[in-house]
Parts: structure tokens; sequence; C-alpha cells
């Protein structure tokens, strides 16, 4: 309420673009190794504009830091944001630039100016739009794109203001609005426009567990971040395995201050599961424990594995006890023999409840004895990874040479130009949303192969 309000009285006659940069433990190591070059680039291409780069507040001296913005420092158009609150910064800007897709909403929703989403790490030739400004791959795009927003101001506008009355309520008016309905707090009055949560209380004769349910089932679909509260509901009736199974989705969903704090929830939701799925006895709880193994454990397994590969460190969990590196690599390798001695009971569990799997089975079938091509190594193939044979091979520009998780020796992630020696008889493109550009890779280099969108396989 604060910053639009700042916006709305906002007098500066000087144009500026905001450069954000989060945290650098969320960056992917492209953005750090290009944040310089972005911001370089910003200042030679909009000499009308003042170019405010923002960096997380606590690393102002972090080296990474100081040497983006060491060569810039001198231009009378650059400012280094040191604020504790970037509101003043912020307001009256043109457009933001952020290298991370997650970050950034709150400058969108009060200036209703555009967000420039640019995660260097991701490759595609066409730049496209975002419910809060527009996504771009390359420093072309950006700068073409940051030119068609000037030429064009109030384009996006509509659309992020729709995309913030969506998820927000009264923007603008919230303190207003809690001054106005005070009295449903200090009466103890119901609003019929609130949502009630009982708290527990042994004195009062209320049915909690099933209050728990109710909430927390209703949490859920609406994607709010209940784990506070499925933590309280495990804590007070420990033999109840749905709260535990709440419990597991809350931590894969919950925000984090910091990557590491994201890996400390997946390792204490890994934890729960496994011993979830060994005990329980509920079949429709085993189900759904199955299809979040398929479609979301397995892709965070293997960014667990990954994250320890690269830090080489004590891993902390949750802050209160360490881990060290040998017991961590001990226990991810029991965790991925535990679910790969069950993988086959999962999918079993999902045999009449899902078409995906069964649908790839039988394309796989009707090539026997040939050669596919799976093109790109991303979540979207993780629960197709049990079905896979040698038949199969997966490339993937970016990573190549790993090993994806969950299967043998054999899956070893290949080099697309390994495609010209293993002359497949098809290729299965497992990403919907840049389908059309890979393709046309594809067919120049490789005319006479069947190429598939990996949607087919979704579609009734």
């Amino acid at each position: 309420d604060e910053f639009i309000e700042k916006c709305q009285h906002n007098k500066e006659k000087k144009s500026k673009i905001i450069l954000h940069f989060s945290h650098t433990s969320f960056q992917s190591k492209e953005a750090c190794d290009d944040i310089g070059n972005t911001l370089q680039l910003l200042l030679d291409h909009f000499p009308e504009h003042d170019v405010v780069f923002r960096p997380y507040p606590t690393e102002l001296n972090d080296p990474l830091i100081l040497n983006a913005w060491e060569p810039v420092k001198d231009n009378p158009r650059a400012f280094l944001s040191t604020n504790s609150s970037y509101i003043d910064d912020y307001s009256g800007a043109d457009f933001l630039v952020t290298h991370r897709v997650e970050t950034g909403q709150t400058f969108a929703y009060a200036t209703g100016n555009p967000i420039i989403h640019f995660p260097i790490e991701k490759t595609s030739s066409i730049a496209d739009q975002h419910p809060r400004g527009y996504l771009v791959y390359t420093h072309e795009q950006l700068i073409q794109t940051g030119n068609n927003i000037l030429d064009n101001k109030g384009d996006a506008r509509d659309r992020i203001i729709t995309c913030r009355n969506e998820i927000l309520y009264n923007p603008g008016s919230a303190v207003d609005y809690l001054i106005d309905n005070l009295e449903y707090v200090t009466e103890s009055k119901r609003h019929p426009d609130w949502q009630y949560f009982t708290l527990y209380d042994k004195t009062i004769e209320v049915n909690y567990e099933q209050e728990f349910e109710e909430k927390l089932e209703i949490a859920m679909k609406n994607n709010s971040n209940f784990e506070n509260m499925a933590r309280s509901a495990v804590f007070h009736y420990p033999k109840n395995e749905w709260f535990k199974y709440y419990l597991i989705i809350a931590l894969f969903d919950a925000p984090a201050s910091s990557k590491d704090h994201y890996y400390f929830r997946w390792f204490e939701a890994m934890n729960i599961s496994v011993a979830l799925y060994s005990d329980s006895k509920d079949k429709k709880l085993k189900k759904r424990l199955s299809c979040l193994f398929i479609k979301k454990i397995f892709s965070k397994l293997y960014q667990l594995r990954n994250y320890i590969n690269e830090t080489r460190k004590p891993f902390n969990i949750l802050m209160t006890e360490s881990l060290t590196l040998s017991e961590f690599e001990d226990y991810i390798k029991h965790y991925e023999q535990k679910v790969n001695q069950d993988i086959v009971k999962m999918h079993k569990f999902l045999d009449d409840s899902t078409l995906f799997q069964k649908r790839f089975k039988n394309f796989i079938q009707r090539y026997e004895e040939k050669n596919i091509v799976i093109w790109g190594a991303g979540e979207s193939i993780d629960c197709l990874i049990p079905l896979l044979s040698n038949q199969i091979t997966i490339v993937d520009k970016k990573l190549f040479g790993s090993k994806k998780a969950l299967k043998e020796s054999f899956v070893i992630i290949q080099n697309p130009d390994s495609i010209r020696t293993i002359k497949p008889d098809a290729i299965v493109v497992a990403s919907n949303v840049f389908f059309d550009e890979i393709s046309k890779e594809i067919t120049i280099a490789y005319p006479n192969i069947d190429i598939i969108n990996i949607e087919r396989f979704n579609k009734d």
C-alpha cells in the first residue's frame, strides 16, 4: 500500500530503469556471471534513463556485486540502491529487469509497469509475454523489449493490474479495510467474507481433527501457504497419516528466504514421505504419494543431489542439526535405493488413474526395436523414467553428461549432437513451450525423422 501511494504521488520527471538482483544464493551461475554485462548494456542502450542497480541489501560488499558496479560507478546515470527500503528507488521507474522469474512482483503490482524477466540460463529465440510483464532470454531480446515498452507505454498495464487483483486483497487500501472491519476482530463477530480457523484449545469441545482436515484441504486447493497449520495438525494428531501428507505438500511448496532453506524443507519432506509410503496401509493415500513421487519428488531429489555436489559442505537440516557431506550422500543413496525398489508398485497404483504413462508405453511398443530420442531432460519426463529402456536416449544441450536420477547408469543424458550416430526413428520433444523452435532445429538437421510433441501423451 505504501508503494502504491508513493507511485501515485511521485513527481519525478527523470525516467529510470531498475536492475534488480536477488540474493546470490537464488541466482543461477549464468546470471551471476552476466550481471555486470546487463548493467552496462542498459546504460548504453537507454541514454535517456537513469539505471538503478539494486542488489540484495546484505550483499553490497560481495565481490560479485562490487565487480559489477566498479566499471560504471562514475557514470552519472548509474545509481546504486543502498536503502533498506526499495520503495523510493523503484517508484517512477518505467520497467524493472531481473534475472529471476520468481521475483520483482511488488514493483509490477504497485506501479502497473512491466517487469522484464531475463532467465539467461534458459534458451529461446522468441521473447514472450508474462502476467507481470515479459520474458526474454538474450541481451538482444532484452533491449528490443525495453524499447517496445518505452514506445508503447501502458500496453501491459491492464494485464498486470488484472493479475494483481486476482491474487491480492484490497490493494492500496488494506489498512483502511482492516480499520473498517476491526470490530469483527475486537468483538468476536463472524465476517461473512472471511475464512475462520479454530485455535486448538483442549477446554473447548470441538472436533479439531475434522477441523484440521477441512481447513488443510481448503488451503491446499487454494494454493495457500499452510506449513504451520500442517505442522500443528501433525503435532496434535501424530497418528493421522493424512496430516503428514499435507505437511509434505506444504514443505515442497512453502516460500523460503534462501535456496538453502528450500533444500532443508525438501529434505524433511523426503524423510517423511519415505516413512509414510513404507508404513501406510491406506490405498488412497499411497496412490496420492505415488503421484507425488512421480510428478514432483524425483525432480526434487535430482536437484538435491546436484546441490550437495556443488556445495561440498556440511548439510544443515532446518538449521538445527548438521549432517556431514558423507552422511548426506549416504542418505541420498539409501533414498534412491528405497524409491527404486517401490517404483514399479507406484506406477501400478497410478495405472488406472493416469493415462500419460500408458500412452507413452504404447508409443514405445509401436516403435519396438527402433531407436527413440527424448529431447529435453526436465521435470516433464521424470514420470517416464521407470518406463525407459535401452532403445531410448535422452538429449539435452545443458544437462548432457549428467545422470538422470532414479535409473541405472545407461540413462546418461547425451549431447544433441549424438543424434547423428544414434540415427533415431523418432524424437519426442519434452517441451511444449519450445516445441516449434526445437522441431525446426531438428527438421533442418534431420529432415526424415518423426518429431512428436510430448503433449500428445497428455491430451484426451
